[in-house]
């Protein structure tokens, strides 16, 4: 008999690591302390903050696809996840260093901004080629395991925010250097350590896949024409365009939320996240077994029934103690979702064009994180003068884009035969 396949191990832990490193960039600067500065400290508006977010994520979105071909034709996929990384982690930095400068406030949140782009960017898009490192550490029946240990290991890098970078804004950790902005340079810091082992220690096995000289665009298209060989592709990328265009918004503006509807102060918020996260662990773990006992079609199945019912609950309740029920369902289904797309889109497309379709499922999902942040921003503003239930009524539009998304998923039929 065969022996069972390992999923854990020192490689799946080097790989993993990559997931804790880059949450941390997540949770600090686009969840936590980046919005809660440009909208509550600075007072502007919530489209000032979603304009710029949408930017980077188009930039995402039109490019990765391209990148992840190129990374398949090398068959090297770690030599971009390096510069990206590179990337996301000085762009980080240099925000930090950008609100020391002295300028204005208005004009200090316009730098920082404008710097985010490419910090989001980097983090954004090497994912793509993080995710296709995957067939590299796992096989067929530990996909799901090594996923779901990857997304735990991440929200550890959410406890690391709460409790290494939020004192930092406290002023508890260096004297006179305090406020949200002070989040910035220990998480840039943090991101570019804590990648390291993935970035350095993994050892890919290259196996280029020559294809014939064609110009960007002339590549970029048959990349998006090769969709339609796999049958199912195309109607789950449209699927993960449409939930994901809730989630990625539902993560970025859920401080702002919890500010806007509750009206409590950081310190009191992070216990709710701390329960979301706490949760978040377990559910990386536990949809990681069930992604690989009762696949990951039928997992994401149920986490997006469960997103409809919490995202309901949160947008119709004004009680904290409600709401860490809340923030813990977030945590335990966002898990979900990112522990099962991964091994969802390996049931349907070749593990050798990982890159290829991972940089089209960015596509999708930057795509969808453009439209999410402008359609939340357009909704508080319209609504804004029934404040704060403008942002209720926005929590339940991003409902109906995951009701949407799971309809469309459920007409996908077939699978790749392997």
């Amino acid at each position: 008999m065969p022996d069972k396949p390992r999923w854990f191990s020192l490689k799946t832990l080097f790989w993993g690591s990559y997931d804790l490193a880059n949450t941390i960039f997540s949770m600090a600067v686009i969840t936590l302390f980046l919005p809660q500065w440009i909208i509550d400290d600075l007072g502007l508006p919530d489209m000032a903050y979603a304009v710029v977010l949408s930017l980077s994520m188009l930039l995402v979105g039109l490019t990765t696809p391209y990148l992840g071909q190129r990374s398949d034709e090398r068959g090297d996929h770690l030599s971009p996840l390096r510069r990206l990384t590179m990337l996301s982690v000085v762009s980080t930095g240099l925000m930090g260093l950008a609100t020391l400068l002295g300028l204005p406030p208005v004009w200090s949140g316009i730098v920082v901004l404008l710097l985010f782009i490419p910090a989001n960017y980097g983090f954004q898009a090497a994912q793509v080629f993080y995710n296709s490192l995957l067939p590299q550490v796992s096989t067929e029946r530990t996909r799901g395991k090594i996923s779901g240990l990857g997304v735990a290991m991440g929200y550890l890098g959410s406890i690391i925010a709460f409790v290494v970078i939020f004192p930092f804004t406290q002023g508890t950790v260096i004297a006179g250097y305090a406020g949200r902005t002070a989040a910035f340079i220990p998480t840039a810091i943090f991101f570019g350590l804590l990648s390291i082992p993935c970035l350095f220690f993994i050892k890919e096995k290259k196996t280029p896949r020559l294809r014939p000289k064609q110009g960007v665009w002339k590549r970029y298209l048959s990349v998006l024409k090769e969709t339609g060989n796999y049958p199912g592709l195309r109607r789950y990328l449209l699927a993960a365009f449409l939930f994901l265009e809730a989630i990625h918004t539902v993560i970025s503006w859920m401080a702002v939320y919890i500010q806007k509807v509750l009206n409590i102060p950081d310190l009191n918020k992070i216990p709710i996240f701390l329960a979301g996260t706490a949760a978040s662990i377990i559910g990386g773990l536990t949809w990681g077994f069930l992604t690989d006992r009762i696949g990951p079609k039928r997992s994401l199945i149920i986490i997006l029934s469960g997103w409809l019912v919490t995202l309901t609950v949160g947008a119709l309740s004004d009680s904290i103690e409600v709401f860490y029920g809340v923030a813990a369902g977030i945590g335990f289904l966002l898990a979900g979702v990112w522990t099962t797309i991964r091994p969802m889109l390996l049931t349907l497309v070749p593990a050798e064009t990982a890159g290829e379709f991972f940089g089209i499922l960015a596509l999708a999902g930057k795509a969808a994180a453009v439209i999410g942040p402008l359609l939340w921003g357009a909704v508080t503003l319209i609504f804004s003068t029934i404040e704060p239930w403008n942002y209720r009524l926005a929590l339940l539009t991003m409902g109906g884009l995951i009701l949407a998304g799971l309809l469309v998923f459920l007409g996908v039929k077939r699978e790749l035969q392997v």
